[in-house]
């Protein structure tokens, strides 16, 4: 009971007072002797840590200490395994996902059941989709949806949703991730949820609503945008209530989801992102801090093709997506890098020659297509997936004069005179469909 109430106060009230209380809780229940109670203690404390408070370090330390501890007691497949799990949520947020992965893989082999097989499979999940291991990610996320279909609450179905959203928005599908948020939102609205647990939903909505504009898709209704923008303000009008440490993160959310709706309203703010991405470095979490990069470098190239500042943000986002091996969200820098003409430091590879090398049609030594520069190579592999003039240049960050000018000498160029006769030659070179930067 202690350490129910530590953490609430912790969560709600006064931060050095709860936390003191889970302290003294765990220390009651060494006295005791009492396995479960001691499990209890370690798991309340890591959870406040690594959860709300966002003491990453201090809740990893605390989940593998408690691992250790409840593994001398009899407990490793329940308690054991549930602050395994949390070590690994909160490795991920730090960025050390090969740390993640082993603290996923020791939970695993104690073959846990139960909820602790829910935490351990939304943990390898949640690492599955940042690596682009989507087919694994589908193994686990059907398991989750199975034992969860009709008793688990918003604890574990909120996060499945979130990692939903995730993967198909990686897969290129932001209209059906949009219905996986929306799933979310009913859950948010039949009962109270913490609101560190809706942040990374109403994140994944306001990206969606962005993505299909980005991507030329359909938009979403005027009753979906102001849905999302009255839980956006709801979050933080209920943040107010909470302790700093937790107000701090939902203030970063909240940052992040005000700058994906200016992205999808079509005025991204350089120095809105630039902002999201001081937080979540404040709060040391290089993946989003690295996202918020990403957007910055796009809203920057939208304002001036070439930019140093864009180049800069592109590079320090590729380092981080390479060194956590985020596979997908690599694929999006450097598709952002190619369509901007922007080059980023090379991978460190045996005889790689530098440079990031745009991609080519080309098959075989006589091709019309060979007479094509590697920008008109670009501009006809857009028009081929079907963009207008307009698309095009937001996409490769040119003006729609240029774009006109370079359908004009492609046409020329290869001989034909429609965009579906062009169309049509690439194919034929290029069966499989090649790189089209559209999804």
């Amino acid at each position: 009971m202690l350490a129910i109430l530590g953490f609430s106060r912790a969560y709600l009230a006064d931060t050095e007072k709860g936390s003191s209380a889970l302290v003294e809780a765990l220390a009651v229940a060494e006295r005791t002797g009492s396995p479960t109670a001691i499990g209890e203690a370690y798991l309340r404390r890591a959870e406040l840590l690594s959860g709300p408070l966002n003491q990453l370090v201090d809740g990893v330390a605390c989940a593998r200490e408690g691992a250790e501890r409840v593994a001398g007691l009899g407990l490793s497949r329940t308690a054991g395994v549930a602050l395994l799990a949390l070590a690994a949520n909160g490795l991920f947020r730090l960025g050390h996902w090969d740390e993640a992965e082993r603290a996923v893989a020791k939970a695993w082999r104690l073959e846990p059941t139960g909820g602790e097989a829910l935490e351990v499979r939304l943990a390898r999940c949640r690492l599955d989709v940042g690596r682009g291991r989507f087919d694994s990610a589908e193994h686990d996320l059907e398991a989750v949806e199975l034992l969860t279909a009709s008793s688990a609450g918003p604890r574990h179905r909120l996060p499945l949703l979130v990692l939903r959203a995730g993967m198909e928005m990686w897969r290129g599908r932001p209209d059906l991730a949009v219905g996986y948020v929306e799933e979310g939102l009913d859950l948010v609205e039949l009962e109270t949820v913490d609101i560190w647990l809706v942040a990374p939903l109403l994140w994944h909505g306001t990206r969606a609503w962005a993505e299909t504009i980005r991507l030329g898709l359909p938009p979403l209704s005027a009753e979906q945008t102001r849905r999302l923008r009255g839980h956006c303000a709801e979050m933080v009008r209920r943040s107010a209530g909470t302790v700093p440490a937790v107000r701090d993160v939902v203030t970063t959310s909240a940052a992040m989801c005000t700058a994906e709706t200016e992205r999808a309203e079509g005025r991204s703010d350089p120095e809105a992102w630039a902002q999201v991405a001081r937080l979540w470095d404040q709060r040391d979490q290089p993946y989003p801090a690295a996202y918020a990069r990403l957007r910055r470098a796009e809203a920057l190239l939208a304002r001036r093709a070439r930019s140093a500042a864009a180049t800069e943000e592109l590079v320090l986002a590729e380092r981080t997506a390479r060194s956590l091996g985020a596979t997908p969200f690599l694929a999006e820098i450097t598709d952002l890098a190619r369509r901007a003409r922007v080059q980023l430091d090379p991978p460190d590879t045996d005889g790689d020659d530098g440079g990031e090398h745009i991609p080519s049609p080309r098959r075989g030594a006589k091709s019309a297509l060979d007479t094509l520069t590697a920008r008109e190579l670009e501009v006809l592999t857009e028009v081929a997936a079907g963009l207008t003039n307009r698309q095009i240049a937001g996409r490769l960050f040119i003006s729609e004069k240029t774009v006109g000018v370079h359908v004009t000498r492609i046409f020329a160029k290869i001989g034909v005179h429609s965009r579906v006769q062009a169309s049509a030659l690439l194919h034929r070179a290029r069966p499989s469909g090649g790189e089209s930067g559209a999804g």
